[in-house]
């Protein structure tokens, strides 16, 4: 008796009925697996909402309906075979630039834009570093430079320029211990003993959008937006003190900056006079981005009042006490005081 004969598939050709390779069979299946729900064509969005329902109808009704899931996701393939496997977030800017060219020309000039290229790569930046639950987690390798999906977020309806917190909190969530933003919520770099400082957090400046009323205010091509610089070659954004102080040729409202300025000045003298006519250069591997790199010692300070004074000094110097007028003046004239009454030299 004849042995059955194991089932083959068939393909209909203009000859009649031949066997399907095994080859092809398997290479048919493995392709319908990879590419199930992950086509670019939309299709992805369907197969997502079975479990993202609720992202993708935030996304469907706004004006990024067009897009799908894998433009700013990838390794789908993998997470719609294995649930367990998490796709990753794109952080790549240049998936925002064919809708938002204006916004990303800013960013390539700002701060955000040119740290891998002025700043050590390898450096890790506090993004990376950061817990906060809302920001996407970058790998090892991937680019230092703080890119569009840092802030904003397309599934979050919240909010019309979709930031992902709230404009008053979102710089706080690498900022927070940059000296410029302790300035504004009035946190001396080095305290003086029985003084309270908080009446001075109390301030326009401390109050609703915080650092984007100013960095982010439409100023030129080079300056405000996306740029987040108040200063460039050609000059100064002073748009945006305009809704609060008038017309302004410079930052120096009611003669504030140059007081600060002037006690500056007398500060920088008087810690100079006591340390040879010299400061102290910025101790080697310290980070300046943050304006609070460490310092080499001063030469004869074992109490460390010059050094305290030296602190404030630097805290006040990033941005002549624009953050908060009023408590930069009152720091730097108690760190002028300390050092001129309180000081003693004690050679080592």
């Amino acid at each position: 008796m004849q042995k059955a004969r194991p089932a083959r598939a068939f393909t209909i050709t203009p000859n009649g009925v031949n066997p399907l390779p095994k080859i092809i069979i398997l290479f048919i299946l493995s392709a319908m697996l990879l590419f199930t729900g992950c086509s670019a064509d939309g299709e992805d969005k369907h197969a997502c909402a079975d479990c993202h329902s609720e992202v993708v109808n935030r996304i469907q009704a706004s004006s990024h309906n067009t897009l799908d899931c894998a433009v700013c996701h990838s390794r789908l393939e993998n997470h719609l075979r294995v649930s367990g496997v998490r796709p990753l977030v794109e952080l790549d800017s240049q998936i925002c630039i064919s809708c938002h060219d204006r916004e990303h020309r800013e960013w390539v000039l700002s701060p955000h834009g040119q740290i891998t290229s002025v700043y050590t790569p390898d450096s890790l930046s506090k993004m990376k570093k950061s817990s906060h639950p809302d920001f996407p987690k970058p790998g090892y390798n991937q680019s230092e430079k703080v890119t569009c999906v840092y802030c904003h977020n397309l599934g979050n309806p919240q909010d019309a320029k979709l930031l992902r917190i709230p404009k008053g909190e979102l710089c706080d969530a690498c900022h927070d211990t940059m000296w410029p933003n302790k300035v504004t919520g009035a946190i001396p770099a080095h305290s003086y003993p029985e003084t309270d400082y908080s009446s001075f957090a109390n301030h326009p400046h401390n109050q609703g959008s915080r650092c984007i009323t100013c960095h982010m205010h439409p100023g030129t091509e080079v300056t405000g937006g996306h740029t987040l610089l108040m200063r460039s070659e050609t000059g100064v954004n002073t748009a945006a003190c305009a809704p609060c102080h008038g017309t302004l040729e410079e930052f120096n409202v009611n003669n504030y900056q140059a007081e600060i300025q002037s006690a500056m000045d007398s500060l920088r003298l008087s810690l100079e006079s006591r340390n040879g006519g010299y400061l102290p250069e910025s101790a080697a591997g310290t980070c300046n981005q943050c304006k609070k790199g460490g310092m080499q010692p001063f030469d004869h300070d074992p109490d460390l009042i010059l050094e305290g004074a030296y602190q404030n000094y630097l805290q006040i110097h990033g941005a002549s006490g624009i953050h908060n007028p009023d408590f930069s003046l009152f720091i730097l004239r108690q760190s002028i005081d300390a050092v001129e009454t309180g000081y003693q030299r004690q050679d080592r």
